[in-house]
């Protein structure tokens, strides 16, 4: 979800050198061909490029990556309501003006609060969680989120616990 690159290992700088003194080589092999200037001198006028662009990229990624790109702590509400969202636009098929809707109704949003209480509660009682679903008419949209929620949050946690 966030644009945070990822660390780059020991491996991963090392392909890009390998990458990059295969194109030294073969643009060597080209400028050598073209303008009649032997390999090796070619090579000898710019060996350090490879080393130096990886320098580059260390840089850029070690240190100055640092002020760009902040490590901000994931927020789980944000990540329980996308993850709760994209089920019920997968499974109930439900369009951004449904969502507006249920976004206004109180006792809906009330419900929801309620049972993300009980998700960060950590609560496994399937009880617990089905007293939200009783101010709601069964073949209702709202019943089937909550229902969804209650089932996406149980889900959870019981993955959290494995």
């Amino acid at each position: 979800m966030e644009n945070k690159p990822k660390n780059k290992s020991l491996i991963d700088y090392l392909r890009t050198f390998a990458w990059m003194v295969v194109l030294l080589l073969g643009y060597a092999l080209i400028l050598s061909y073209f303008q009649e200037v032997s390999f090796s001198q070619v090579i000898i006028n710019i060996w350090f490029l490879p080393v130096f662009m990886i320098g580059i990229l260390v840089i850029y990624e070690k240190i100055l990556g640092r002020f760009f790109f902040k490590n901000t702590k994931p927020n789980p509400t944000k990540n329980f309501i996308s993850h709760v969202s994209l089920k019920a636009k997968e499974e109930l098929y439900l369009t951004k003006e449904e969502f507006q809707e249920l976004n206004k109704n109180d006792a809906f949003q009330k419900s929801m609060s309620e049972m993300y209480q009980l998700f960060l509660a950590k609560e496994t009682d399937k009880n617990k969680y089905k007293k939200q679903l009783k101010n709601f008419l069964d073949d209702s949209t709202e019943f089937a989120i909550l229902n969804l929620v209650m089932r996406e949050a149980l889900a959870l946690l019981k993955k959290e616990r494995e």
